[in-house]
């Protein structure tokens, strides 16, 4: 009976365990994502968005085909990224949201908003 116990107990820790650590990882937000856009010029169509973390403070570059920009404005909320990029003298508010290693999202401009999905690189 005491055997039964202990490994009742242990089961329920490795499970705790390993749902932690499945939702740790499910809310990691650094990393290169590669992202498509839907609706907007080929030149920006698709691309990297690029996700550091240096102390505190996180910081965010998208490449497209022909350019790299650093992010401004950026805000990291569990596991949602908000920021601003300048395209072409146009600004970008781009909202993504991250599950485990698919992210969806949309760029705003002042043409319209702009649906993006893409993969963790």
């Amino acid at each position: 009976m005491k055997l039964l116990y202990h490994s009742i107990q242990l089961t329920l820790i490795l499970s705790l365990v390993f749902s932690t650590m499945a939702i740790a990882k499910k809310t990691k937000v650094k990393g290169t994502w590669k992202y498509e856009a839907q609706g907007t010029p080929y030149e920006y169509s698709s691309g990297e968005i690029t996700i550091t973390k240096k102390g505190k403070k996180y910081d965010v570059t998208l490449y497209t085909n022909y350019e790299k920009m650093t992010a401004t404005n950026v805000e990291v909320n569990k596991t949602e990224v908000t920021f601003h990029v300048y395209i072409t003298d146009m600004g970008v508010d781009i909202t993504m949201n991250v599950e485990g290693d698919k992210m969806t999202g949309k760029a705003v401009t002042s043409e319209g908003a702009y649906l993006l999905s893409g993969d963790r690189k």
